[in-house]
């Protein structure tokens, strides 16, 4: 049927090419029409101040909506992280051990109002690196048991770390109360 259709088509072309028509002479006429044939060669902004207003809320809103984006897709990475919880379930139930100590450690060394050592804090920040690079070894293989390792020695060595600032912050407090109780 399209066979059929193509052939009478093309057979008739220059009966169907009747009428030819001038686009430039077609929009001189449309614009005389609505110029009342008049040419005009400024411009007149439609909506004075109020159209820069627009354009900037327009940006602003633009710019809102990238950094939201942005934002919800994970700071622009492509791909998150993996952790120990896609290895198996144990794991991520020893994960969530170890964050979870290392949380209540935390509150209890701000609780008491003490601050940490340049050089800890240093530690913490090297053993978060060390971490973030042993993810990303994890990404490559996800069953390779010294990586595994790893990232729960990491996780040991920030508890440690912490335990050692709590026992100095209570060998600090008996000190000071020994002090007092003697005077």
């Amino acid at each position: 049927m399209t066979d059929f259709l193509k052939k009478n088509i093309d057979e008739r072309r220059d009966s169907f090419d009747v009428f030819d028509t001038d686009l430039d002479l077609a929009w001189e006429n449309i614009d005389k029409r609505l110029n009342g044939g008049k040419k005009s060669g400024k411009v007149v902004p439609m909506w004075g101040w109020t159209g820069k207003v627009a354009r900037v809320a327009a940006a602003v809103t633009l710019l809102l909506a990238a950094s939201i984006t942005f934002m919800w897709n994970g700071a622009g990475s492509s791909k998150s992280q993996p952790t120990l919880s896609m290895v198996s379930p144990e794991m991520a139930e020893t994960e969530q051990y170890y964050a979870m100590m290392i949380s209540e450690k935390m509150n209890e060394i701000e609780a008491n109002g003490q601050w940490v050592d340049k050089e800890v804090v240093e530690d913490m920040l090297a053993l978060d690196q060390a971490y973030t690079e042993l993810q990303t070894d994890l990404a490559d293989n996800v069953d390779n048991e010294e990586v595994i390792h790893a990232m729960i020695v990491n996780y040991k060595i920030k508890l440690d770390i912490l335990d050692r600032i709590l026992a100095q912050i209570k060998e600090a407090k008996n000190g000071a109360g020994r002090k007092e109780s003697s005077l």
